[in-house]
């Protein structure tokens, strides 16, 4: 069995030939990792939300970020054996949906501090704030989105997020974003 390694890399594009697919990577323009179509298609079908967010008209660049363990086929031909795909602003910022790219985006103009909470292997992102600006005072302020496309599960597991943190700031994207709460003086 051939060893294994981990590619990571911007995703560009999926197109299928007889023996599967290539999978284009950003990084590596004459050199696409090979996967079958089942494997292609599991991954696609798991991650058919990130896809789809990345080839949306939604006015702001997203990316789609691929982690994938490969293996070599034969010399200089690389397979996928599994992987993974992860949404992330422009700036790489990783995000849970499109919902959250304003925020992410008004936060970076501005040049506050502010860290993006992820998930990781939680069942649901929403009990999440996201983001959390560290330049309001000593303890972190969360900053809460609510997108109409939220499931009712989602929206639950963020408004008993809000309840036990007594409220906070929250923006629902169907509503012009308000102001950011402004930042404390910086100590020189």
């Amino acid at each position: 069995m051939a060893p294994l390694a981990v590619a990571l890399a911007e995703f560009k594009a999926a197109e299928a030939f007889p023996g599967g697919y290539r999978i284009w990577l950003k990084h590596m323009p004459d050199a696409p990792l090979l996967a079958s179509a089942k494997t292609w298609e599991r991954i696609a079908r798991t991650y058919a939300a990130v896809l789809e967010a990345r080839d949306a008209d939604h006015g702001q660049r997203v990316r789609a970020v691929i982690t994938a363990l490969i293996r070599a086929r034969r010399e200089h031909t690389y397979e996928i054996d599994t992987a993974t795909l992860l949404l992330a602003s422009d700036q790489w910022i990783p995000v849970e949906g499109v919902h959250e790219l304003p925020l992410l985006q008004a936060l970076v103009d501005a040049g506050r501090y502010f860290v993006k909470p992820l998930r990781y292997d939680a069942r649901c992102a929403a009990a999440f704030a996201n983001a959390l600006l560290l330049d309001t005072g000593a303890v972190p302020l969360p900053l809460h989105v609510y997108s109409p496309f939220m499931t009712p599960r989602e929206r639950e597991a963020k408004a008993a997020t809000l309840r036990a943190a007594g409220g906070g700031w929250v923006w629902s994207t169907d509503e012009p974003m308000h102001a950011l709460p402004p930042a404390a003086p910086r100590r020189a």
